[in-house]
């Protein structure tokens, strides 16, 4: 039997059971209609505002359509109902499965693992349970509702396990799948303890489609080390192995971890190898990037009405008509950076670069998850920050920040659109951010300016737009004071390229050209019967989120581990030391410490510590048995006797000795001015401290009293960092360090790894074959990433033990080949 006759023959088994009536279903987490509730409190449906209801409106209507989703209220039970141009099929939730399903495992655990773990996910197997249950819900909801050999198009995180478990129960269907947040990379989504199940779920789609191709590739990459189901480009043959019966099905431990609407899969060539006497389900699935736009005709429409152009000039007038409106919109969410935007916002004022009488800032953070605990606790932190903004820089006339804590309808958005001249996008990880892109057709005339987080979807999308690293705090103050300084020109040539994008890829093109692909998945045949014997091995790096190093990380430890003549460089502080609310507290983890001895005594082998504290404790604390090099004070300061060379000394002129003297005055007066705060003495500067302050709020504004204190001594420079504001008065960074270092070893590979923005100096000198490694989440150079100063000592304790290996392979090949 040939791969296609298998494949009909799959469809035509199909035809036993029960099917609908609609050729067209969608499956989401929610109906297209939201519920309103009149003054006799008798309630009405009326249609969701948004571009996923808009793009598939003219679909639905054209077709037999049904759209399958939660109506938004628990412990209630509707039957199926007609609305506008929907058929809406209500799946019930209870009260206990809105809070397992939704609010925990959907947006406490998948939400922020797929946002680079800005705030770190919760995992827990009763959410898990739940969250599997829900799914299979919605998946049988959609197999009695589609109609032989329909289309069903399932939407977003909520629903991963949908495509598997819907291909399980109705082989005939072809099935899409669209995720609209992003997805991770495999060294983030491998802490996943149900990994294996999610992408299972995910490969039932014919189509997966993804935001940005980076997406698309950490999915399919995931897919190669986890599962073993490797893609060629966008393709991979999936074939569907068989359940196995097994006698402990009912053991709860089992039950976890399986279900039998959503068996194992792997490649097709593996099956073939493990099982060629079995005729198995396969298919192909493809995962590629199409990125979702905005309903161009009813932005333009709304923002040409006289009623809306009104009331931009109203909004405008109730500000006080200041010369440049600076908007930010967006959910309350801790992925969308709201508290950079008002700390570089803040700086500005405090700075004197703005003012309340000539610049006003509106920022609406709609309502979200308002009852999970990172996001009650976010809310506080920004009204806090809105607060004291407003408290320090408020006069009787004008207000630095209108902070709206509420939902504004679509004409209401448009006038707020209308009426600023600065939008502010600020995402730390966004799928797409829709808001930039309505911000830009909203502005019939092309004026305006668009300051665009570039770890948006939009970013790729937008060049033209003002890009920023929203963590690189003085980067994000100047883009904010040229986008209000930019000439009408120059704002008509950005605003016109990225209108133009928008305009040839609205949400329709975004619509139209998913659903015409997924329409030619099914005539996409299989390739020739796979040659078993080529089967790569593929699998055997999933080392999971336990101790090891991720399979990128192991491979490049092992790169390292084998060259003949090794620089193995650290940071201190964040990386092999966790930090302290005492910074002379700190202390390097033990098992760090082990692997830097060993690896120090390693023939071929040297390990330095580039840091910003001073030598004397790097000498104390870090290296008291002196087998390192160490550079301390940024580099201003060298110990090379552990490499047999002279240590060049400090030295200061009397400018810059008087300029230490001014700048630890005044951190000295930073100090008394705001409790808790500590100095740092060093021998060519003086850092400012804030960590032991405790409260957030407070340490930003005492680092940004400390740099506009600090700036204006002249022959300074400052390095602000995580919660601290460095000055020097010798001009050297941590690079110039690294390649002192380097200079003096003569490696073959070095590697560095540092957490801070200081260490970007040092990263950025390493070459091609060098090994870079960025501790934490912020943004960096590195290639490669680990999660804390705890996941770099399992990291450097695999590499001391890769380079001992590799030290007695050597010794053995000199005493028994050369000799």
């Amino acid at each position: 039997m040939n791969p296609s006759e298998e494949l009909t023959q799959d469809r035509v088994a199909s035809e036993e059971g029960p099917v609908g009536d609609y050729d067209f279903v969608v499956v989401a987490n929610r109906l297209p209609v939201d519920r309103t509730v009149d003054d006799t409190g008798e309630s009405t449906w009326r249609r969701s505002p948004g571009g996923l209801v808009s793009a598939l409106a003219p679909v639905m209507s054209s077709h037999s359509g049904a759209w399958i989703g939660w109506h938004g209220a628990a412990d209630e039970e509707l039957e199926p109902f007609d609305h506008d141009v929907f058929h809406l099929v209500p799946v019930g939730l209870s009260e206990g499965e809105v809070r397992r399903y939704y609010e925990g495992f959907s947006n406490a655990t998948i939400w922020p693992l797929y946002h680079d773990v800005i705030a770190p996910p919760e995992f827990h197997r009763t959410w898990w349970d739940t969250y599997r249950a829900v799914n299979r819900r919605f998946a049988e909801a959609a197999a009695r509702n589609a109609s032989r050999n329909a289309t069903v198009w399932v939407q977003d995180y909520q629903l991963q396990l949908v495509p598997a478990m819907l291909r399980h129960l109705r082989p005939d269907l072809t099935i899409g799948f669209f995720d609209h947040i992003p997805f991770p990379p495999l060294e983030i989504f491998a802490q996943l303890p149900w990994r294996k199940q999610v992408l299972t779920g995910l490969l039932g789609a014919d189509l997966l489609g993804f935001q940005r191709p980076g997406d698309a590739q950490n999915f399919r990459r995931c897919c190669d080390q986890i599962l073993g189901v490797q893609f060629d480009g966008e393709r991979a043959e999936v074939t569907q192995t068989p359940q196995e019966q097994h006698e402990d099905e009912e053991n709860e431990r089992f039950r976890r971890a399986y279900t039998n609407a959503m068996p194992n899969v792997t490649s097709r060539r593996r099956a073939r190898k493990e099982r060629l006497n079995r005729d198995l389900p396969t298919w192909i699935a493809r995962a590629a990037s199409y990125p979702i736009s905005i309903d161009v005709e009813a932005v333009t429409e709304m923002a040409s009405l006289a009623t809306t152009k009104r009331r931009a000039r109203q909004i405008r007038e109730e500000l006080g008509n200041p010369k440049t409106v600076y908007l930010g919109v967006d959910r309350l969410d801790y992925t969308k950076g709201i508290r950079h935007r008002l700390k570089a916002y803040g700086e500005l004022l405090n700075d004197g670069d703005l003012t309340v009488e000539s610049s006003a800032m509106i920022q609406v953070a709609s309502p979200s998850r308002e009852r999970v605990a990172s996001y009650i606790e976010l809310r506080e932190q920004i009204e806090g920050m809105v607060g004291r903004l407003n408290g320090q820089f408020d006069t009787m006339s004008h207000t630095a920040i209108r902070y709206l804590h509420h939902g504004y309808p679509f004409e209401e958005m448009i006038a707020l659109y209308l009426a600023s001249d600065v939008l502010v996008v600020s995402s730390l990880r966004d799928g797409m951010n829709l808001v930039a892109k309505e911000f830009v057709v909203s502005h019939l005339d092309h004026t305006g300016a668009l300051v665009l987080s570039e770890f948006t979807g939009a970013a790729e999308q937008l060049p033209d737009a003002i890009q920023i690293n929203p963590h690189d705090i003085d980067g994000f103050k100047e883009a904010l004071l040229y986008a209000k300084n930019m000439t009408i020109e120059e704002q008509q040539d950005r605003m016109k390229g990225m209108r133009e994008q928008i305009f040839a890829h609205d949400v329709e093109d975004w619509s139209t050209r998913f659903l015409e692909d997924l329409s030619k998945t099914r005539e996409d045949n299989l390739g020739p019967e796979p040659s078993t014997d080529e089967l790569p091995a593929v699998g055997h790096m999933d080392r999971g989120h336990g101790p090891f190093p991720t399979p990128a990380v192991e491979e490049e430890l092992q790169r390292a581990a084998g060259v003949d003549n090794l620089l193995v460089a650290m940071d201190f502080d964040g990386t092999l030391a966790p930090f302290t609310t005492d910074p002379e507290e700190a202390r390097a983890l033990p098992l760090s410490e082990n692997a830097l001895d060993s690896l120090a005594e390693l023939p071929n082998t040297s390990v330095a510590l580039i840091s910003g504290r001073p030598l004397d404790f790097l000498r104390e604390v870090a290296d008291p048995n002196r087998k390192m090099l160490l550079a301390g004070s940024h580099g201003a300061e060298f110990d090379l006797s552990a490499a047999g060379e002279e240590s060049p000394g400090l030295r200061l002129s009397d400018d810059q000795r008087a300029a230490l003297d001014r700048a630890t005055q005044a951190v000295e007066d930073l100090v008394r001015r705001h409790p808790g705060s500590e100095i740092e003495h060093k021998p060519a500067g003086v850092g400012f401290h804030t960590r032991t302050m405790g409260d957030d709020e407070a340490a930003q504004a005492a680092e940004a009293d400390a740099v506009q204190t600090l700036k204006r001594i002249p022959g300074v420079m400052l390095s602000p960092g995580q919660y601290v504001v460095e000055c020097a008065v010798l001009e050297v960074n941590k690079g110039d360090a690294m390649k002192a270092v380097r200079d003096v070893v003569q490696a073959d590979v070095s590697i560095f790894a540092g957490d801070d923005l200081t260490d970007e100096h040092a990263l950025s000198v390493l070459g091609p074959d060098d090994l870079g490694i960025k501790v934490g989440r912020a943004d960096s150079v590195a290639r490669l990433r680990v999660t804390g100063p705890e996941a770099m000592s399992h990291a450097l304790a695999r590499l001391a033990h890769l380079r001992r290996k590799h030290s007695a392979q050597a010794d053995w090949h000199e005493a028994n080949v050369t000799g």
